[in-house]
């Protein structure tokens, strides 16, 4: 996929907006685990750079299955750009078993701008 714009939320500006687009097959496979998991709200997507170095990054799918967008905190996204390659691994809680599920891995082309401290207008 491809990062396509990062802005600052308008409405909260600790939140970091990213919008981006997935690959065909990326987005089908997206769209299956959303079809496994409707009743899932929030997912977390936990960013890997190394199989032994993970960590978790709270965000909210705006627009499932399309175009990919979320939002996330500005502290954690900075920390994000700084740390880790483009990967995201979505996760999902099983509502059956209440574990976190691996739903998918999208992998963007190219690293997210930095973006600016305050919302253009």
């Amino acid at each position: 996929g491809n990062i396509t714009r990062v802005e600052v939320s308008p409405d909260d500006t600790q939140y970091i907006i990213i919008h981006g687009s997935i690959s065909n097959k990326s987005k089908r496979l997206y769209s299956e685990a959303l079809d496994l998991s409707l009743k899932i709200e929030k997912f977390r997507f936990r960013v890997t750079r190394y199989e032994d170095i993970r960590e978790v990054v709270d965000a909210w799918p705006l627009q499932p299955g399309k175009d990919f967008v979320f939002r996330m905190y500005r502290d954690k996204y900075l920390r994000f750009y700084e740390k880790y390659m483009s990967v995201l691994t979505l996760f999902g809680n099983d509502e059956e078993s209440g574990e976190l599920k691996e739903l998918i891995c999208i992998v963007f082309k190219l690293p997210p701008p930095v973006p600016k401290l305050t919302p253009s207008t």
